[in-house]
């Protein structure tokens, strides 16, 4: 029988990216949705690890079973007080696209358009069991969109060592290149899986 774990997540695109990422494992990944749970938790914390914990932890308490989360966002060199743990909200509407052309804007005049991705995993197992991950992958932001694949900034985020951007890549490739990838290969190695 397969180990349950919850992906405290909305987001079909990451739900997608943690079954893709599990589908050899003795694991099911299941949605909020898959377990009739409509919960939207709130991110308040200031970091990446904050946000994660709150999210796992608040499900955790509901479920009692092992929940996984995560926070991720971009961080931009030339705008140092913008996106990181505010990335989804960081237009008005908050909506990718709004997010990508603003993001646009705010670059047009920056000759330095690094940036990388940040991801920090929870791994909630029990409230004496909890651990963290996070993953990394650097790169830059492109002027004009390139690929319809992914989510969020993924179609603006060329990486480093690689000629394609996030939304020019298959799932497979994403894991191997992307900073949720990167988590989640080291979550995946410390085990607890079997």
């Amino acid at each position: 029988m397969k180990k349950k774990i919850i992906l405290a997540s909305n987001n079909a695109g990451k739900i997608k990216e943690y079954q893709n990422a599990f589908k050899t494992l003795n694991v099911e990944i299941l949605s909020l949705k898959d377990i009739g749970l409509n919960i939207d938790v709130e991110e308040t914390a200031i970091d990446f690890k904050g946000n994660a914990l709150l999210k796992a932890k608040t499900i955790y308490n509901k479920v009692k079973i092992p929940v996984l989360a995560d926070d991720s966002g971009i961080v931009v060199k030339a705008l140092p007080n913008y996106l990181g743990v505010k990335s989804k909200r960081f237009s008005t509407s908050g909506k990718d696209l709004d997010n990508n052309y603003l993001l646009l804007e705010m670059l047009k005049d920056k000759s330095d358009r690094s940036a990388q991705f940040v991801c920090v995993i929870c791994l909630y197992m029990s409230d004496d069991d909890i651990r963290f991950f996070e993953g990394i992958t650097t790169g830059k932001i492109l002027e004009e969109f390139k690929g319809d694949a992914g989510f969020g900034y993924d179609p603006l985020f060329l990486v480093d060592g690689s000629n394609k951007t996030y939304g020019e890549m298959t799932l497979d490739e994403k894991q191997i290149f992307s900073h949720r990838g990167k988590a989640i290969e080291k979550m995946v190695k410390y085990g607890r899986f079997d």
